[in-house]
Order: C-alpha cells, then structure tokens, then sequence
C-alpha cells in the first residue's frame, strides 16, 4: 500500500520573475507576477492543483495541434488556479498546473472543481508523445 506524502515548503517573499523547481528529480517552473492589488508572495501558498483526469484531444488541422482536457480540484474557497505552464522536451509534454491562496485566510471548506482545455501546440503526425500533468502520465499518438 502506497500513502500520499505532500509538504508545503515555505519560501519566503518572492521577486517577480520565473524560478526552475527540482525535488529528487521532478522539475517544474513557477512564475511570480507583480500585482499590485494581490497579497506579497511570500504571504501567499503556491501548491499543485490536484488532478483527478486528463483526456487528449487532437484538432484535425495540419500540423494536428493537441490540447490537454485537465479536470481537478481546488482545496477551498479561497484557492485559486494559476495559468498552465507547458514544457516541451523532445516527445514529452509536461504540463504544471499551480494553485495560490493566501496563507492566513479563513476559507469555506467546500472543494471547487477544477477544469480547463490546456493548449499543447503543434504536433507530428504519426509520432508518439508522453503526456505529464502532475502525477498522471499517458502516451498519445497525434494522427
């Protein structure tokens, strides 16, 4: 039997920029918007949203252009998703998908779903592609 292990790491404030995250091996980025009407970072909790699908849709255009149908959930009320990043390494696809709210709020205990059409740009026809968002992985054909 196989238990879930999750851990926040507080960071700290952070500047506005893009930053590369590694912990043993998965890696990811994470971008820092300036936003004047939004708490300071470092006051906020940035985690990934926890997906429970992903389906693969590929538009009949020439190139094929592919897009991930992610579905999940957000912890509470206060949670909210921030913009998919998409990575591209060869023949796999990583999309990260983080959350934010702010630390020290009281938040109604109701989950949200989440869901959105995440585009994965143009791909080969006939070539096979791994597909990673969070810990789901699936390979696909763009044909």
């Amino acid at each position: 039997m196989t238990s879930e292990y999750a851990e926040t790491i507080v960071l700290g404030a952070l500047e506005p920029g893009g930053y590369a995250i590694s912990v043993n091996g998965f890696q990811t980025s994470a971008r820092v918007e300036a936003n004047a009407g939004s708490p300071p970072a470092g006051e906020m909790l940035i985690r990934p949203v926890q997906v429970t699908g992903v389906d693969v849709r590929i538009a009949e255009s020439f190139p094929p252009q592919g897009f991930a149908e992610v579905t999940g959930v957000l912890g509470d009320g206060c949670t909210e998703a921030l913009e998919p990043t998409v990575q591209r390494d060869g023949d796999t696809i990583t999309v990260t998908i983080l959350s934010q709210r702010p630390r020290d709020a009281i938040c109604t205990m109701i989950a949200k779903e989440y869901r959105e059409t995440v585009p994965l740009g143009s791909l080969e026809p006939g070539r096979q592609y791994t597909l990673r968002v969070s810990d789901y992985a699936t390979v696909f054909s763009a044909s």
